[in-house]
């Protein structure tokens, strides 16, 4: 039941509630990797970086095969500025044709990254 409100929870934007719901749903069923993934897209929506990564990581032990983790994984190393961690899982992700391309996604948003902090 607390998958289920911290699904309409995130549809609906209220993205703290979701994190709520799923960390519930989370201490039921620890071992649940879509529990995990979708924390870290809560967690994402909120810019909490560094945890989405880490519930993408939980995810991953569970089901390494699952190339939607790994591309979520990427996205939250990207915005960390993680981009050799970043790259490795978009390749992962890249086994995966609808991932083809990531990797390229991955070189330009770093590229882009480290130029806006050297212009700061």
């Amino acid at each position: 039941m607390h998958y289920i409100k911290g699904f309409e929870a995130y549809i609906h934007g209220f993205y703290e509630k979701a994190v709520k719901e799923y960390i519930e749903a989370i201490k039921e069923e620890p071992r649940n990797p879509l529990y995990h993934n979708c924390l870290g897209l809560a967690l994402m929506a909120m810019k909490r970086y560094d945890e989405a990564a880490h519930e993408f990581e939980e995810a991953i032990k569970e089901e390494p095969r699952n190339q939607s983790y790994h591309a979520n994984k990427c996205f939250a190393l990207i915005k960390l500025g993680k981009c050799e961690e970043a790259k490795q899982e978009a390749q992962m992700a890249e086994s995966d044709p609808s991932f083809s391309g990531l990797s390229d996604y991955v070189d330009e948003s770093c590229h882009n990254y480290i130029r806006r902090f050297r212009e700061k």
